[in-house]
């Protein structure tokens, strides 16, 4: 079907959006969704649901700051899981009955009835989109993407994840459109790129997304020649960056005489399974689109990791005091990750200085023993002195205090290797007030 006829009957489409639930009436799955309502057959559909909300949320990179904007929210389970993981969500959809199933799933019930090609926000209203499984039902997808191009924020993205060729074919598609009028339509890379190109969006890349193939299977001896093989050739190509031709020469040499000493089946077995995996690849690629477009320009070569790490010093390695005793100590904190430590004073996503407590076996007590806040925030190779005032513990014994950086309700650093403080507190008998 033209571009032309799809946007001439527009309007039966959106009628046809309005009225789906109604007609399917596929109340209870909205409910439920992506999960399987009770009294049910178990469904794919829940599997591939769940993985593309992980994987969009994965390449969304969101903070709690940013308000995202659930595009073609249908019944709002995506703005529901949004919400349970603390994000700020605002939904859109055409359908009302759609947005009354969203009202009973959302804490906080930030709704709009709206057409995506004329979204009813106003500009550079929202830090994040996510149009998930809901752009190939606009007549005019240029037109919504410019939309999502107005309504973003200077460093805003939107998150597409859409099926791509083929789908306008398949048979639940064909189903859907001759039952129930929706409108389905493959949505080509190429296509998508353009339009957000044209819209102003200044980066777009392609997210692969790999899906079990339960038609291919793969013996261990043929992944064995296949990785071996595939990571030398892989390895020749990044070492080559760089590099004059005499050594390039040298390493293709190398790699011919490498396969000429592997018998032929191996190298049968390396040629068709790098063509069939290639095959697969590519096929999901196209019919599994994860595709982000950037407002402002990104730098997509990362030629470093992400480090988090810090270096935690204190004036002491060993404290004795009695039960319950207000304590001071004074502690040197030095950022060495690559990124701030903000210290605003909120709850969620702070850097804070946090103590665990152990017994003398380094068994947990008290995961979270003691808070100490930053005076400031911290940038990279930034060093600060704080006095880091707690209580000891009420019981005398002998405890192990760990000192490391936390990002409040996110994560400790040493879930990622940097290194903890260690202090032995031995709390005495009697009462320091009584002395």
């Amino acid at each position: 079907m033209s571009n032309y006829s799809i946007k001439k009957e527009a309007n039966k489409y959106k009628q046809s959006e309005k009225e789906y639930l109604k007609r399917t009436k596929g109340y209870l799955w909205e409910q439920y969704k992506p999960f399987t309502p009770p009294g049910h057959l178990f469904n794919d559909d829940s599997l591939h649901l769940i993985a593309d909300f992980c994987k969009v949320l994965s390449v969304l990179e969101a903070d709690k700051e940013c308000i995202i904007l659930d595009a073609g929210a249908g019944g709002c389970w995506v703005s529901e899981w949004l919400q349970r993981l603390k994000f700020k969500t605002v939904s859109i959809d055409l359908s009302i009955d759609m947005l009354r199933v969203g009202a009973e799933r959302l804490q906080n019930k930030r709704s709009v009835v709206g057409d995506m090609e004329r979204i009813p926000l106003i500009n550079n209203s929202v830090d994040r989109i996510i149009c998930m499984h809901s752009l190939h039902h606009v007549p005019d997808m240029e037109l919504a993407i410019k939309e999502f191009y107005r309504i973003l924020s200077k460093n805003g993205r939107v998150v597409f994840r859409e099926p791509g060729v083929g789908h306008s074919n398949s048979p639940a598609s064909l189903l859907a459109r001759d039952d129930f009028g929706v409108l389905e339509q493959d949505i080509m890379i190429e296509e998508l790129y353009k339009w957000c190109q044209e819209a102003g969006f200044k980066s777009m890349v392609i997210k692969p997304i790999m899906y079990i193939s339960p038609q291919y299977n793969m013996k261990v001896e043929e992944w064995r020649v296949l990785k071996e093989n595939s990571h030398y050739i892989s390895k020749i190509y990044k070492k080559w960056s760089g590099e004059s031709w005499f050594y390039k020469f040298k390493d293709i040499l190398h790699l011919i005489m490498r396969l000429l000493f592997i018998i032929k089946r191996s190298i049968y077995i390396l040629i068709i399974k790098i063509i069939e995996v290639l095959e697969i690849y590519m096929l999901n690629i196209e019919r599994n689109i994860l595709f982000v477009a950037y407002k402002s320009a990104v730098t997509e070569d990362k030629k470093e990791e992400t480090s988090i790490k810090a270096l935690i010093h204190l004036d002491r390695n060993s404290i004795d005091c009695y039960p319950a005793e207000e304590l001071a100590l004074q502690v040197k904190v030095t950022n060495l990750s690559s990124f701030e430590w903000i210290s605003s004073g909120e709850i969620i996503g702070d850097y804070r200085l946090g103590i665990k407590l152990k017994d003398d076996t380094g068994k947990i007590l008290d995961n979270d023993f003691a808070r100490i806040g930053l005076p400031l925030s911290i940038k990279p190779k930034e060093q600060v002195n704080i006095i880091g005032r707690f209580s000891a513990p009420k019981n005398e014994g002998s405890y192990i205090l760990t000192f490391d950086i936390v990002k409040e309700g996110k994560f400790w650093f040493s879930q990622y290797g940097s290194e903890r403080t260690l202090v032995n507190l031995k709390v005495k008998t009697g009462n320091k007030n009584t002395l």
